[in-house]
């Protein structure tokens, strides 16, 4: 007997292949941007004049430390999409993989969200808090740059969390919703085998006419 597809699992079914797709998307564009943006430096570079080429150049080295962290969060962000899209399909098919699947996605983005908003705050915000600093300095804007780099550092750390808790939002629907016990049901392995109440019910009342 084929297993019934409850509505709620058809509707996280196809979320997961939209948000699977679009996440093959955005972490291919955003390798490839990273590409051109280290690639347009370097040739930029060769055009300028020394002092220019020297501020440049300790951009294009504060890129090169991140590029390493920011192409691994991008090739983790693939590797979910991938395990979304798989999942969605599982789920479609009413296969208990499709469920362990989503399981895994939404405790892996969940975690990847949490350790991506600590690497923003520790790392990277600071980096280009100093960065933005040493430009006002060499352009004779620093003691501009201190009237509003108070409002900048919280408005950069209110963009993190916002952005972290926006993309574990999904996630933390998904793992609610596969772990309740209506949906836990419609996939044990006794879910093709155990007979629909209505129909025992009627198969009853025709046995008893």
């Amino acid at each position: 007997m084929e297993r019934k597809r409850p509505g709620v699992v058809v509707v996280m079914a196809i979320l997961n292949l939209v948000f699977g797709v679009l996440g093959l998307i955005g972490g291919i564009c955003g390798g490839g941007l990273i590409v051109l943006i280290l690639g347009g430096f370097s040739a930029m570079a060769k055009e300028m004049d020394p002092q220019e080429r020297a501020e440049l150049t300790e951009l294009i080295s504060l890129f090169d430390q991140w590029s390493p962290l920011l192409l691994g969060q991008i090739t983790l962000g693939l590797v979910l999409s991938v395990v979304l899209l798989v999942a969605g399909i599982g789920l479609l098919m009413m296969r208990p993989w499709g469920r362990w699947l989503s399981i895994f996605y939404a405790v892996a983005a969940i975690g990847l969200s949490v350790v991506g908003l600590v690497v923003t705050l520790t790392i990277v915000n600071p980096a280009v808090e100093k960065l933005q600093a040493e430009m006002m300095r060499r352009e004779g804007r620093l003691e501009q740059h201190k009237g509003f780099a108070g409002v900048q550092r919280v408005t950069n750390i209110m963009s993190a969390v916002t952005g972290s808790l926006c993309s574990m939002v999904y996630a933390v629907v998904l793992l609610v919703v596969m772990l309740l016990p209506s949906v836990s049901a419609a996939f044990a392995p006794d879910a093709e085998e155990r007979p629909d109440r209505d129909d025992t019910s009627w198969a009853q009342y025709g046995g008893l006419r």
